[in-house]
């Protein structure tokens, strides 16, 4: 371990900080509808869909408007994998996705579960990429703050008669969150990406000779567009096979630090919105503080861990401490680009936040660097989570706790009073 690694780390954890008050402000705004600089756009959508914005749903409408959102959303893309090779922006003529593939990714990517079974750069087409797998990126992490909201107002508005069961309107919480929310957002870490050296094109692959006089084909695509909302929404699917350990995808430190701000920025401040929309500010600085300290112990376990490297290596001979021109520790796995801090950082945030996103291969940690993400996954992936589902998962405990807490003490279990 060293000394610049734990600065990066500090400089991290401060802008997760410094990120969480203002836009969790910024979201109570927008879900409370007071944010309009984008009205005449939303208009336009209520409009054309149908959607009466001031509609307040039952929990179980709002649950099958969600369900059936997401089932037709899951059809469409399907049917568009399946039809690739017949779709426009296709320029390696890419052949139609597989049906069992097709059909598990379009799951997968609804459900911003987000897994992979397949290389981008070789099975996807720009347009499938982009109308598709991007789409989902937004509107799956946009139904998961939804969720969130809807669980955190439904606590809020507890023993009032005249909103009994009501939780707000899913359609205008969806159309709300990607609008205000996840598009400009995405567009902002989008330009930084391409400043960073992120590719945004829409060029054939490239054929190019190899210094030992081979070929080499290397990938093009609309990259820095999806890489934003990727990571902003938790959702992890790489354009490209090797993820965010691609130099097309995260060409540098700094490309690096603002993907892994922009996967805990928005978790991060579900959890102030949750403390101010209940009046109980403290409450959701005591979650966020409780979510912080599980990070911040699993960040120093894998760090130390990957930094001290494997000690058999050790045994045997290997140099395994860190000096100005040695790395030390396990390098195996990770690109020295970003080195051992920032990839235990990453793999601990990445599985915190149930994102996708690696920048080095978990199978390669050492033994106990690798059982931090696992634990995290084990968990639920609620250190800060999801976008929404990381909430929600953690009130799940925070209300179990409460349950178990009162019986051990003899009173009625009550949560927030």
């Amino acid at each position: 371990m060293t000394t610049n690694g734990w600065l990066q780390i500090a400089l991290f954890s401060i802008a997760i900080l410094l990120v969480a008050k203002p836009l969790g402000l910024y979201l109570v705004r927008v879900y409370d509808g007071r944010t309009r600089w984008l009205a005449p756009v939303e208009r336009v959508i209520y409009r054309m869909c149908g959607i009466d914005p001031a509609e307040d749903q039952h929990w179980t409408r709002y649950a099958t408007a969600m369900l059936l959102f997401s089932v037709a959303t899951m059809l469409l893309t399907y049917v568009v994998l399946r039809l690739q090779h017949a779709l426009p922006l296709n320029p390696q003529a890419l052949p139609a996705v597989p049906d069992r593939q097709a059909f598990e990714t379009a799951a997968s990517f609804t459900t911003n579960t987000n897994w992979q079974s397949y290389g981008g750069e070789t099975t996807m087409s720009y347009f499938s990429q982009m109308t598709q797998l991007a789409f989902h990126n937004f509107v799956s992490a946009a139904v998961g703050i939804a969720l969130a909201v809807a669980l955190v107002r439904g606590i809020a508005r507890r023993g009032h008669q005249s909103a009994a069961g009501c939780i707000g309107n899913f359609w205008a919480d969806l159309v709300r969150g990607t609008l205000y929310v996840l598009l400009p957002l995405s567009v902002l870490i989008a330009l930084v990406m391409v400043q960073q050296g992120v590719i945004q094109n829409f060029a054939p692959y490239l054929e190019v000779s190899t210094l030992e006089g081979g070929t080499q084909t290397i990938a093009m695509g609309p990259v820095a567009s999806q890489e934003a909302i990727k990571q902003l929404g938790t959702n992890g699917g790489g354009f490209f096979n090797a993820n965010a350990a691609h130099p097309f995808e995260n060409p540098t430190p700094w490309s690096n630090f603002w993907s892994m701000v922009a996967i805990f920025a928005i978790p991060s401040a579900l959890v102030y919105m949750l403390g101010h929309m209940v009046g109980n500010r403290r409450h959701g600085w005591s979650v966020w503080a409780a979510m912080f300290v599980m990070f911040m112990a699993g960040v120093a376990i894998a760090y130390r861990a990957e930094a001290r490297g494997n000690p058999i290596h050790a045994a045997r001979g290997v140099d395994v401490a860190t000096t100005a021109t040695n790395p030390g520790g396990n390098m195996e796995g990770k690109e020295v680009r970003f080195g051992i801090a920032n990839s235990a950082l990453y793999a601990v945030i990445t599985t915190s936040a149930s994102c996708g996103a690696v920048n080095a291969m978990h199978d390669s940690f050492t033994p106990l660097g690798g059982m931090v993400p696992m634990i995290n996954m084990q968990l639920g992936e609620v250190i800060f989570g999801g976008v929404g589902a990381g909430l929600y998962g953690m009130l799940i405990f925070v209300v179990l706790t409460v349950f178990i807490a009162g019986l051990m003490v003899g009173r009625t279990p009550e949560y927030l009073g």
